[in-house]
């Protein structure tokens, strides 16, 4: 299985609707659905969380990750 490196910022692009959104939305329906594969790292998750707040989007945000048949966490702790 190839994984792509995923970092925040493709994340943040939609979420905070800026120029390269509606690109990065339909990357990120690819690794929702399984169609590419993807890790993003535990700490990247964590700047989101952060830069975000916790706010209904950032619920809403976790809740995709968890149910995302593509996207792998890695766990930096280990």
């Amino acid at each position: 299985m190839n994984l792509m490196v995923i970092g925040a910022n493709i994340f943040l692009e939609t979420m905070l609707d800026q120029n390269k959104a509606d690109e990065y939305e339909a990357f990120q329906k690819k690794i929702i659905t399984g169609k590419m594969s993807g890790v993003v790292s535990r700490s990247s998750i964590h700047a989101i969380e952060a830069i975000v707040g916790m706010s209904e989007m950032i619920g809403t945000f976790l809740r995709d990750v968890n149910a995302s048949v593509g996207l792998h966490v890695y766990d930096t702790d280990t």
